[in-house]
């Protein structure tokens, strides 16, 4: 009879140690998540300095370089949008977003 106590209390505390160990993953797992997206908001709610670039065929088309200002996602497409000298400027495409 001890020994079935026994086994049974090494079961429970098993489960536990694999619930444990399951939600310990999915924390980690979302935790980096939750990093990126809490440092593309904070990129979105303040101005800075950034150097934007497209691209076509591999090589570089065009350069812009904001200066304490923002770079915004177009809704619903894969396109920014910024201002450089007044001038509202639209860029969709292969473009990398560089923070100075």
């Amino acid at each position: 009879m001890l020994d079935k106590l026994t086994f049974l209390f090494y079961i429970k505390n098993m489960k536990n140690k694999i619930l444990i160990l399951a939600a310990s993953s999915l924390l980690l797992v979302g935790c980096s998540g939750l990093k990126n997206n809490l440092g593309k908001m904070g990129n979105a709610l303040s101005a800075g300095d950034y150097k934007v670039t497209v691209w076509s065929g591999g090589k570089p088309v065009a350069e812009y370089f904001i200066k304490n200002s923002f770079v915004n996602t177009e809704q619903e497409t894969d396109g920014y949008f910024f201002f450089v000298n007044e001038k509202l400027v639209r860029v969709s495409g292969t473009v990398t977003i560089e923070q100075q």
